[in-house]
């Protein structure tokens, strides 16, 4: 049903159609997801992703808060603080292996400010020490990008080698 007009969309009704003749009713087609909490007491959660943090071979869970950024350490799920809010609030976070070691190094978006179009925002580069135990090493990349808010690492020119997309919400002005 159109919202607007009141009336049935005849894309949505042939989508209901084909949903409903597919085998097993379509079921075959939706995986089942179980709900585990990992950390209640993480804050406000603005960005997560997927990366072997520990070299194990398996995929951690990195976490980004307004408060802090942390890993989580598959299968267990024990937090591992990765460094607390750089400035103002956390907001973006993109993994990669820099230095060729296996590892992912973070890039991190911060200093969000949603109606500022003229300063803030700030990209930092996380780097970890030694041990896993200790909060990373911060470089800081960007001091201002005006309402930065995604980053993703692609091979936007073919070399084989990743760049950093940074993409502001709104951008300068």
């Amino acid at each position: 049903m159109c919202f607007c007009c009141n009336r049935l969309n005849p894309g949505v009704v042939l989508a209901l159609l084909l949903f409903a003749c597919l085998p097993g009713e379509g079921k075959a087609f939706f995986p089942e997801f179980e709900e585990q909490v990992i950390d209640p007491e993480a804050g406000t959660g603005l960005a997560i992703t997927v990366s072997d943090v520990n070299g194990d071979g398996k995929p951690d869970i990195v976490g980004v808060s307004s408060k802090d950024v942390a890993w989580y350490e598959n299968p267990t799920w024990e937090r591992h603080l990765i460094a607390d809010t750089l400035r103002n609030s956390n907001v973006c976070i993109a993994a990669q292996d820099l230095d060729g070691d296996g590892l992912p190094e973070f890039a991190l978006g911060a200093d969000w400010q949603f109606m500022n179009t003229e300063s803030g925002g700030a990209l930092f580069l996380l780097h970890r020490k030694e041990s896993l135990e200790e909060p990373w090493n911060v470089t800081t990349l960007l001091e201002e990008e005006p309402t930065l808010h995604r980053i993703q690492w692609a091979d936007t020119d073919g070399n084989g080698k990743k760049e950093l997309i940074v993409a502001p919400l709104k951008g300068i002005g």
